[in-house]
């Protein structure tokens, strides 16, 4: 099922718990990138996957739907070079919103709850048959709260 919860210190070990997992769980490869396709990475997660839909003054925006991992579970494969990405921080400058320079999306970012994990958008994940199960219904958040709605996603491995 869903469950919703604010945001914690450590949201990958906050997944697994709501899912019953452990860390030992098996993880598979997902490959991601951006529109124009100048951005790719890889991550290793579990096959079903829980996705916060945090509603922060910019994830609202975006309407952001990511899952957090271990940032050595990320590998960032194509960008990294010649200013293909840019980053964007406000309020404490944490939070490091990484977004292409050609397309503008923003494929993944280095969260302020979690500095040592790595937020990958989900949407930004190549189509691997995934479902999406969402629930989201809370009354909208006064200004500057995190709220998080999660997204349970099953998907079809590789």
């Amino acid at each position: 099922g869903t469950r919703g919860y604010v945001c914690s210190k450590n949201h990958y070990q906050t997944q697994l718990a709501l899912r019953g997992g452990s860390a030992a769980e098996s993880l598979q490869t997902y490959i991601g990138g951006c529109h124009c396709r100048r951005v790719r990475f890889s991550v290793d997660a579990p096959r079903h996957l829980v996705c916060i839909e945090c509603n922060c003054s910019i994830c609202r925006l975006k309407r952001n739907t990511h899952f957090v991992v271990p940032e050595h579970q990320f590998r960032l494969t194509q960008g990294a070079n010649h200013g293909q990405l840019t980053t964007y921080t406000y309020n404490t400058h944490i939070a490091k919103h990484l977004f292409c320079s050609t397309c503008g999306v923003c494929c993944f970012y280095r969260p302020r709850s979690n500095p040592d994990g790595v937020a990958v958008t989900l949407y930004c994940l190549d189509p691997v048959g995934v479902g999406v199960e969402t629930k989201n219904n809370i009354d909208p958040p006064p200004p500057h709260t995190h709220t998080h709605t999660h997204t349970t996603i099953e998907t079809g491995g590789h």
